[in-house]
């Protein structure tokens, strides 16, 4: 079965099972949190428990970092395990699943643009889902996942990697250079998101980049401010700073049909070129101008078009 089919409640308790030996949890409220984090995530009504420990590790982690003073232990709190298990199933699933779309490239897709490549480095792999999904669409490179050294996620990424074929290091510098970063919400758990981009793109010099970025979501630690240099930036503005930071390294945004651009592909700018011809054009939908792209074959058909009348007209 592929990992990208687990997202089911059955799912989730064969995901209960395998973490209660690592973490020791009591499986009916790790239940009880993971259901009630996808419902958040999906923004379907809920009300707020009168007591959900998840939602005190969150509020906890907020007021410390007002102070100054975040306190990393929650990165090892089994509940933390619970919040991830929502994240695979609301969010990296279905950024996956996006970059092996046939259309989300406007004709081809994301994996099948980036080719055969060497090496892929899954940053903040949290329970490994994601990794392993990597490994997937991705079977004949060497794929890595990183985390927190002596943590629970590092011990279930690493049981889940043993059967899905990757290996999950403590940093970067251990692997060295990589074809492929994917980094799903992963620098918004950093003070200083764009001085850790510069980190790893110094050490990993990779070609192609998959980031979601959510720098204004308020969810288990992220910081609601971040640093760039001295100075203190929102989450909106720090996001259009690291996508300049990108820009200044030179990566190029490469648009497609994924939802909301996430997760949203940069490109080296001496990599290779894109498979599809993009032919820009704008129509209007309800009064809206919008600009969109076509594949060579719509292009072409486009361009016979406006032969003919052009041939008309004469």
């Amino acid at each position: 079965m592929s990992i990208l089919d687990k997202f089911s409640e059955a799912d989730l308790r064969e995901f209960i099972a395998l973490c209660t030996p690592v973490v020791g949890w009591e499986e009916h409220n790790a239940y009880q949190t993971a259901t009630w984090c996808i419902k958040r995530y999906r923004n379907n009504p809920v009300g707020r428990p009168a007591r959900m420990p998840v939602l005190e590790l969150r509020d906890g982690w907020e007021k410390l970092c007002y102070r100054n003073l975040p306190n990393y232990s929650i990165f090892n709190d089994p509940l933390r395990l619970a919040d991830l298990w929502a994240c695979w199933v609301v969010y990296s699933r279905g950024y996956l699943l996006a970059m092996n779309s046939s259309t989300s490239l406007f004709g081809t897709s994301i994996v099948e643009d980036i080719g055969n490549i060497n090496t892929i480095i899954d940053v903040g792999c949290g329970i490994g889902y994601t990794t392993a999904g990597l490994k997937e669409l991705f079977p004949k490179a060497t794929v890595f996942g990183t985390n927190l050294a002596d943590t629970d996620e590092f011990e279930l990424a690493s049981l889940i990697g043993r059967d899905h074929g990757f290996a999950v290091k403590t940093s970067v510098d251990e692997i060295g250079e990589a074809d492929l970063i994917f980094a799903s919400e992963y620098f918004e758990h950093f003070s200083k998101p764009i001085e850790h981009l510069l980190e790893i793109i110094n050490s990993c010099q990779p070609n192609y980049l998959i980031i979601a970025n959510s720098f204004r979501a308020v969810s288990l630690g992220h910081y609601k401010h971040y640093l760039d240099g001295d100075r203190l930036h929102h989450g909106r503005t720090i996001s259009r700073r690291f996508n300049d930071q990108l820009r200044a390294l030179g990566y190029r945004y490469v648009a497609t049909k994924c939802w909301d651009r996430r997760p949203a592909y940069w490109r080296k700018k001496h990599a290779r070129k894109p498979t599809v011809s993009r032919f820009y054009y704008s129509f209007r939908i309800g009064g809206k101008r919008y600009r969109g792209a076509l594949p060579e074959a719509e292009r072409n058909d486009k361009e016979n078009q406006r032969t003919e009348h052009q041939a008309r007209d004469l």
